[in-house]
């Protein structure tokens, strides 16, 4: 008996080793203050916390790629071995991927000029209007699952386009997570003052999201290192920062 559980603390253990980081393609995307490109590197809260979480099981993270939103949503999709983040975890995405964290809390809003006067009381209102998205983003996911008509969405696959878009009056809200709207509004020179809240799509929390085909094992490692840092007090460290 004894050398039974001893054969399978090794193969738990060879297991585990084996299941190493540098197997997987890390992506994520332009989201600050999340995660950005900043002097050439790519930093922001949920790298923060991939790079602690990583280390805190020995196997450190070191390669991430940015990317588009919608190529690295179907980049996850299609895998092999992707993990993109931060994804908003939701019923619609629940089983396409797998899941690691939570990292943060997130809020996806629609956003106006407060000039405009726009009241949206019944998700009917928004096909009164053209509301900018990002291509497979969830407030573009979020806004088709209310049933608004496609032709009342005005997809980008630039997040700063979309911001000037919303400034110059060429939509008339735009679906996007807030403080990443506000972060780069400022970066565009844009007052975010102007603007305001005219209905909350979702409350929810951005996610590590895992390809179907990753290993469990991956999945358990990394999650494993969340509840390290969130046990040890750094992932709070982490997100006073920003």
């Amino acid at each position: 008996m004894r050398y039974i559980f001893l054969l399978l603390a090794c193969l738990a253990s060879f297991t585990a080793s084996a299941a190493e980081f540098s197997k997987l393609k890390f992506i994520t995307e332009n989201y600050p203050p999340y995660n950005y490109r900043d002097d050439g590197k790519i930093v922001g809260l949920t790298v923060d916390v991939l790079h602690a979480a990583s280390q805190a099981v020995n196997d450190p993270v070191t390669k991430i790629e940015l990317q588009p939103w919608a190529r690295g949503y179907k980049n996850a999709l299609d895998g092999p071995m992707v993990v993109l983040f931060g994804t908003t975890r939701n019923s619609d995405r629940e089983s396409k991927f797998k899941w690691a964290g939570p990292i943060n809390a997130t809020e996806i809003v629609v956003l106006a000029k407060k000039s405009k006067n726009i009241n949206i009381k019944d998700p009917a209102d928004f096909d009164k209007y053209v509301t900018g998205v990002i291509r497979e983003d969830i407030g573009e996911q979020l806004m088709v699952s209310l049933g608004v008509n496609q032709k009342a969405m005005k997809p980008s696959s630039r997040p700063e386009m979309l911001m000037k878009q919303l400034d110059h009056g060429r939509v008339d809200m735009i679906a996007y997570e807030k403080n990443v709207a506000k972060a780069l509004m400022k970066d565009e020179g844009i007052d975010f003052s102007k603007y305001h809240v005219v209905y909350v799509l979702s409350q929810s929390f951005s996610y590590f999201a895992f390809s179907s085909d990753t290993p469990n094992e991956y999945v358990a490692k990394l999650q494993k290192g969340i509840d390290i840092i969130k046990g040890n007090g750094k992932l709070e460290e982490i997100k006073s920062k920003y």
